[in-house]
């Protein structure tokens, strides 16, 4: 068992829970959380994307033109999915000579 929780911990360690599920190891002790941090885990990364939706906005309403790092923009260009690449914060490139009008 405690072997389980190890993986447990590795899983949380590298943020790893789009990729696990609770079905795939049925021996954890804390099965239930898996679960539980993966839809919190889900929450975070809509409601950063819903942050960048909103400053994407803002900004070309101003013709300030943007360019996403990273992210939510990666996760859907790549795995089709923002929930399968783990991100923590929103990465942009603001052109210096926008600066003023930010």
């Amino acid at each position: 068992m405690e072997k389980n929780n190890d993986i447990f911990e590795l899983v949380t360690y590298h943020r790893l829970h789009s990729l696990l599920s609770a079905n795939d190891y049925p021996y954890f002790e804390r099965k239930t959380n898996i679960k539980t941090e993966k839809q919190m885990i889900y929450f975070q990364l809509l409601n950063l994307t819903k942050e960048l939706i909103f400053i994407v906005k803002v900004f070309s309403s101003n013709d300030i033109p943007l360019i996403y790092l990273k992210g939510p923009v990666i996760g859907q260009k790549i795995y089709h999915s923002i929930g399968l690449r783990m991100f923590r914060d929103l990465d942009l490139l603001i052109d210096v000579a926008c600066n003023q009008r930010c």
